[in-house]
C-alpha cells in the first residue's frame, strides 16, 4: 500500500527484491556453464540497470574474477582479486591467488618477487606494528571483533597474520616453481628469503596457538636439509625468545610451536626410547610449571602449557613404537603396551602434589 511504500524501509525491500532477482539471473546465466554466458555476465555485472543493487559488493567482485580467470583474463582477475585483498589484507584465497597468478604471468620471475612483496605491503593498510616488535591484542580483546586498527606508537596495536604469512608464501611460491638442478643458485637465495620471512612471523606471531599450522607447509619446504634445518629451527627459537619473555603464558605458548617445528621437521626421530621417555617427562615437567598461570580461566579454557601433554603423548607414543621394532613382536601387543605407558604417564601426571591435572578440552 501507499503507506508501506513511503516507509524507508518499504523503499529497501523492493532494493533488495531487484538485488536478488539480478543476483539469481546472474547465477542462472552462470550456470549454463557457457563461454558466451560467462561474457555476458561479466558486462552485465557493471551494465545491468538492477547490478547496483546487488549490494554485496564482495560477491559480486569474487564472481567477477571467476568469470575472468574462466574466460583468460588473467588481467582483469588479477586486478578485481587485489581489490578485494586491498578491502580485505587478513583473507588467504584473494592474497593467495593474486600471488599464484601474477607468478604464472611474470617474465622475470625476481622482479616479480620484489614488486609483489611491495603490494603486500601496500595492503597492510596501517596494520604494521611501527616498534618492530610482536604486538598483541590488550586482555580481553579476543571477545571483540576482528577490527583492522590504525596503528600509532601509543595504544593497543591489532596486527593481522594474513600480509606477513603471505611475505612467507611469496619466496615458497617461487622456490616450489624453481628447478632445483637448473637454478640452484637462485633457488638458494630464494630459500634464505623463505626463512627470513619465516623466523620474522615466528617473532610476530609465535605465542599464537595456530603459529604452528600456519606454517606447517612452509615448515615441510624447508625440511631435511641436516645442519640448515637445524639452524632454520634455531633462529626460529631465537627469534622467540627475543620477543617473548620466559615463564609467562606468551613465552610458553612460544616455545611450544617452537617444540612442535622440532619435532614435525625430524629432529627427534633419531633418539632412543629412553630418550624420548626421558624427553616426555620433561614436557609434563614443563606442563606442570604452567598451572599457575590458568588460574583465572574456566576448566574448559584452553591453558597456555596443555600442549606439552600432547607433545610428552607423542614421544611416549613413538618410544612404543621404537621398542616394538627393537624387541620384536613379543610380549603384549603393541597397542596395549602403547596404552599401558600412556596410562602409566597420566596417573603419574594426575597424583602429583599440590598440583591440578588440567586436560585440555580445545
Amino acid at each position: 500500500d501507499e503507506k508501506t511504500a513511503a516507509r524507508p524501509e518499504g523503499k529497501n525491500d523492493v532494493g533488495d527484491a531487484g538485488g536478488e532477482y539480478f543476483r539469481m539471473w546472474v547465477s542462472t546465466l552462470v550456470g549454463q556453464g557457457k563461454r558466451d554466458k560467462f561474457r555476458q555476465t561479466l558486462k552485465e555485472l557493471d551494465a545491468h540497470p538492477l547490478a547496483s543493487l546487488w549490494k554485496d559488493t564482495d560477491s559480486k567482485r569474487r564472481l567477477k574474477a571467476e568469470l575472468a580467470f574462466a574466460l583468460d583474463d588473467a588481467s582483469l582477475a588479477v586486478h578485481t582479486l587485489k581489490e578485494l585483498a586491498k578491502d580485505h589484507p587478513d583473507d588467504w584465497e584473494y592474497v593467495t591467488r593474486v600471488i599464484e597468478l601474477t607468478y604464472d604471468e611474470a617474465k622475470d620471475k625476481d622482479k616479480w618477487v620484489e614488486s609483489t612483496l611491495a603490494w603486500i605491503d601496500t595492503i597492510r593498510n596501517g596494520t604494521q606494528d611501527t616498534e618492530g616488535k610482536a604486538a598483541e591484542p590488550e586482555p580481553g580483546a579476543e571477545a571483540k571483533t576482528k577490527t583492522k586498527t590504525t596503528t600509532t606508537s601509543t595504544g593497543p596495536k591489532a596486527l593481522i597474520r594474513g600480509p606477513y604469512l603471505a611475505e612467507v608464501h611469496v619466496y615458497a611460491h617461487a622456490v616450489r616453481n624453481t628447478n632445483r638442478e637448473g637454478e640452484a643458485g637462485r633457488r638458494e637465495a630464494l630459500v634464505r628469503g623463505m626463512e627470513a620471512k619465516l623466523v620474522e612471523y615466528y617473532k610476530r606471531f609465535g605465542s599464537k596457538v595456530c603459529v604452528f599450522s600456519d606454517t606447517k607447509s612452509y615448515l615441510k619446504d624447508l625440511g631435511g636439509r641436516g645442519q640448515e634445518t637445524i639452524a632454520l629451527v634455531e633462529a626460529l627459537r631465537n627469534a622467540a625468545a627475543s620477543a617473548y619473555a620466559p615463564g609467562t603464558a606468551k613465552g610458553v605458548m612460544a616455545d611450544i610451536a617452537i617444540k612442535k617445528a622440532e619435532r614435525f621437521l625430524g629432529m627427534e626421530k633419531n633418539l632412543t626410547p629412553e630418550q624420548l621417555c626421558t624427553l616426555a617427562g620433561s614436557y609434563v615437567s614443563k606442563y606442570l610449571d604452567t598451572l599457575p598461570l590458568v588460574k583465572g580461566l574456566k576448566e574448559t579454557e584452553r591453558g597456555p602449557g596443555d600442549d606439552y601433554l600432547l607433545l610428552a603423548a607423542h614421544q611416549l607414543l613413538q618410544a612404543s613404537e621404537a621398542e616394538k621394532k627393537k624387541k620384536g613382536a613379543a610380549g603384549r601387543p603393541p597397542r596395549a603396551r602403547a596404552c599401558a605407558t600412556r596410562w602409566s604417564w597420566w596417573s603419574c601426571a594426575c597424583i602429583t602434589p599440590s598440583t591440578t591435572f588440567r586436560p585440555s578440552c580445545s
